[in-house]
């Protein structure tokens, strides 16, 4: 009846359809309970499907017959309704959407009354054409079938129902189903906070529940069943890869059993390079991406950590990830870049084992060809490990020299993080750095040639400079951070080992290819290391004094003061002899006719100051035939030089002053006083406009000074340094200030500290300005300052007292005023521990 009403009824008229319907009606009601199932495989798809009629009536009609339908069946699941007969309908060509919309309806119902076999066999037949459906019916389908297979297959599969789900022709019929299938294992009971559950976003859940929850065992068996399902389908590894591995994840143990199984019996060959599988891992891992504009219903969150755990045991994903970026096209790199670096946190926190076996990957791929690649090794090296793992530091180190600004910066960045990180990170600072012999050793397993140096510097550079420069810099931070965890506990012979293997490689550094830049950074750090363990460096280059002699000759300014501050800290291991020939050899090499270059020139007057300095406190004391010849030839670089030489000969001068007076010079006319041999050219110095060499002129007076006892020689050089007192650059005021204080005395520095650490000046270094003296120094008398001769000091002190406050201070020239303040402010934070200064706070205030 069905078929010829349903193809009859386009021809019947309106009226003749409602007449129809009414006697159905009338049949309906008078119907017994027992013979309704048979009356609705008849009236049902008729009723429905005269709704595709525009006439009002007939619409009424049949909304009366379905509610009557509805009130009669409620309660009585044993009526069955024509759950083939309404697919067919629903599925016929050109039906009007308001009959979808009621066979949907009444499909559903149909279900919770066919017998098993009917219901089991129906199943399949609806996913098979989910595809054409709109989407809200393909949900109810969807969940139509899966809680068939949760009840039918939750331990076997009917090979003939199996055969009907392998048979899923249409790909995006399989993949939609596949999609369900794994939002349904993926789905847990939500917790009491509410939000969606791990791996899916509210709607997907929404999609998975409807409007009956589950309950625990009936989800259970769902799941059960849909891994059973899938098995049936035998698909490909990547496709079944996400379900079972999320399976294997899940909550309850029945389902993490079955998940564990077909992983490793259907999924282990998933191939990783798979751009669909990828995807869809990533999607697991890290949810949606946080800057996607997507709406908070849809935001995908994280999958659960028992799920992220089990991906960060393997690192195949990485490895595809990366390969894929060398080989897929420019297009879609950049996809696969932002891909790689939102994996990077789901291996923070992996087990150690898979740390250390994406190392030798990230290391690989960080000098990789394509910037992509390069930068998500950097950024991984970054992020998944901390300061203190060395294999991440040496990336970061390569990185710094990476022809991408965005590379470098990460790259330095990992290096050098802003102390406010560190902080967050861990309030000891020095607890974050990694061992300087740690750190040796594994630059050198990378390259051992980096410690391989030769007399002339000609060893090729293993890497670029700026790699080098931020390779020095990074194991200068850890050598600093170990000497302040040790303190002044003795140095371990492993530390020393250390740090001599850590000289050979800036040697190595030092070779003439190098960069200026790396051959500042180089000698400065090996200065710094001097500073702090100077026995270490001093025995360590006494050996290696003509190696230090050629940097004297470079063109590098700072390289060349380092050299020579070398020199002097190696002088101190030398015996007298060695000591003594070293000064006539560079006294000789810029005392002939013939003038030597410029470099050669300064690299040679700074060493005889550093030399000189330090030969002039052995015992047995150098020759004072030799003490003569270094002070001729320094006085005469002042005389006859320009202010740039001039200023390095009087810093010279200054720095063999801070150990022993300057004696006359001895001439066939007799003796004369340095003093008064330089007194013009000093005044022509300091009235030039050499702004850096009025500065060292000025404060080698003061150095000159601490060891000088003639009252008419430290009046002249209180005079030299007040004719600054018109200068208006505040640099100049601020050195004139600082030799006022060598000559005041109690100044918070040794002539050990100026002379053989990296210290350059009271007022151009920070460390010193706004210095604490610590109290162990005042309770010790001297020690910790510069021994100056007290004889004369307290005449000095009252000649610079008076100047500054019968003159200066109170002059009617503003330049003068803020010149005398700056000389008293200099004199109260440098020597402000000094009695006299203590007793002048009241008028100073």
């Amino acid at each position: 009846m069905a078929d010829s009403s349903s193809s009859a009824a386009p021809a019947r008229s309106d009226a003749e359809t409602e007449e129809l319907l009414d006697r159905m009606l009338t049949r309906l009601a008078l119907c017994d309970d027992s013979k309704l199932g048979a009356l609705l495989s008849k009236l049902l798809p008729l009723s429905i499907s005269s709704l595709s009629t525009p006439s009002q009536a007939v619409r009424s009609k049949v909304l009366e017959i379905l509610s009557h339908v509805n009130k009669r069946v409620k309660h009585q699941s044993e009526i069955g309704l024509p759950l083939s007969e309404l697919w067919r309908i629903y599925m016929e060509n050109d039906v009007a959407l308001i009959v979808r919309n009621f066979c949907i309806l009444y499909i559903e119902m149909a279900f919770e009354r066919v017998d098993m076999k009917e219901k089991e066999m129906m199943a399949p037949v609806l996913v098979a054409n989910v595809s054409k459906l709109p989407h809200q019916h393909q949900e109810i389908i969807l969940r139509i079938a899966s809680k068939v297979i949760g009840e039918c297959h939750s331990n076997r599969v009917d090979p003939e129902v199996a055969a009907k789900y392998k048979a899923l022709s249409n790909s995006r019929d399989r993949d939609l189903f596949l999609e369900f299938c794994l939002h349904a294992i993926l789905y847990q009971p939500p917790s009491k906070g509410g939000g969606s559950p791990p791996g899916l976003s509210i709607a997907q859940a929404n999609r998975v529940v409807g409007k009956d929850p589950f309950t625990s065992q009936s989800l259970t068996t769902r799941k059960l069943g849909l891994l059973n399902v899938i098995e049936t389908m035998e698909l490909d590894p990547e496709v079944v890869y996400p379900i079972y591995l999320a399976a294997s994840a899940d909550s309850q143990e029945a389902v993490i059993k079955r998940g564990d199984e077909l992983l490793k019996k259907k999924a282990s060959g998933a191939n990783f390079d798979d751009p669909l599988l990828i995807n869809r891992v990533f999607v697991l891992f890290h949810g949606t991406p946080v800057p996607e504009n997507v709406a908070p219903d849809s935001r995908i969150s994280p999958a659960n950590s028992a799920l992220r755990v089990k991906l960060m045991e393997k690192i195949d994903m990485a490895v595809r990830l990366f390969d894929s970026m060398k080989l897929e096209s420019q297009s879609i790199r950049f996809a696969i870049q932002e891909a790689t670096n939102s994996l990077s946190v789901a291996y923070k926190g992996a087990p150690a084992f898979v740390l250390n076996d994406l190392e030798p990957l990230l290391l690989k791929n960080s000098q990789e060809e394509q910037s992509e690649v390069r930068f998500c090794a950097v950024r991984w090296a970054t992020s998944l490990f901390n300061l203190q793992h060395c294999p991440s530091r040496f990336i970061c180190m390569l990185g710094a020299a990476d022809s991408k600004l965005d590379i470098r910066e990460m790259a330095l960045e990992g290096l050098f993080p802003l102390r406010d990180e560190l902080q967050t990170m861990n309030s000891d600072l020095h607890q974050e750095y990694p061992k300087l012999g740690a750190m040796l050793d594994y630059i050198l397993s990378q390259q051992p040639k980096v410690l391989e140096s030769t007399e002339v510097r000609g060893q090729r550079l293993i890497f670029p400079s700026e790699t080098y420069i931020a390779m020095i810099k990074f194991l200068l931070k850890c050598f600093e951070a170990e000497m302040e965890q040790n303190g002044t506990i003795q140095w371990s012979s492993e530390f020393k080992s250390s740090v001599q293997t850590m000289c050979l490689l800036l040697e190595h550094a030092m070779a003439f290819e190098g960069s200026v830049e790396l051959h500042a950074t180089a000698s400065k750090a090996l200065l710094t290391i001097g500073s702090r363990v100077p026995e270490v460096i001093a025995s360590h280059y006494a050996t290696k004094v003509s190696w230090l002699k050629q940097l004297l000759n470079h063109t590098d300014l700072d390289t060349r003061e380092s050299a020579a501050r070398l020199l002097g800290l190696a002088s101190s291991s030398l015996p007298t002899p060695a000591s003594t020939a070293l000064i006539s050899e560079l006294i000789s090499s810029i005392s002939g006719s013939r003038k030597p270059r410029f470099e050669l020139y300064h690299g040679a007057v700074c060493a005889i100051g550093y030399v000189a300095a330090d030969c002039v406190c052995k015992t047995p004391a150098v020759p004072e035939t030799l003490f003569q010849s270094v002070l001729k030839c320094l006085v005469d670089v002042v005389n006859t030089e320009g202010a740039t030489l001039a200023s390095i000969a009087m810093q010279a001068l200054g720095h063999i002053g801070l150990r022993v007076p300057l004696t006359p010079l001895i001439n066939d006319s007799g003796p004369a006083d340095i003093f008064m041999v330089i007194q013009e050219k000093l005044k022509k110095l300091l009235s030039g406009d050499d702004i850096k060499a009025i500065q060292k002129v000025v404060v080698s007076l003061g150095h000159i000074c601490v060891k000088e006892t003639s009252s008419s020689h430290l009046n002249m050089a209180i005079e030299l340094i007040f004719s600054l007192c018109r200068s208006r650059v505040e640099d100049v005021l601020f050195a004139a200030g600082e030799a006022l204080s060598f000559m005041w005395g109690a100044v918070p520095v040794t002539a050990d500290t100026i002379l053989k650490t990296n210290y350059t000046s009271l007022s151009m270094s920070s460390k010193f300005l706004m210095e604490n003296v610590n109290s162990s120094l005042l309770d010790d008398g001297s020690k910790g300052f510069i021994e100056v001769s007290d004889d004369a000091r307290p005449m000095v002190r009252e000649a610079i007292t008076r100047k500054l406050f019968d003159g200066l201070l109170y002059s009617t020239r503003k330049e003068e005023r803020c010149a005398g303040t700056v000389s008293l402010l200099s004199l109260t934070m440098y020597c402000g521990h000094h009695s006299t200064i203590q007793q002048m706070l009241p008028e100073i205030q």
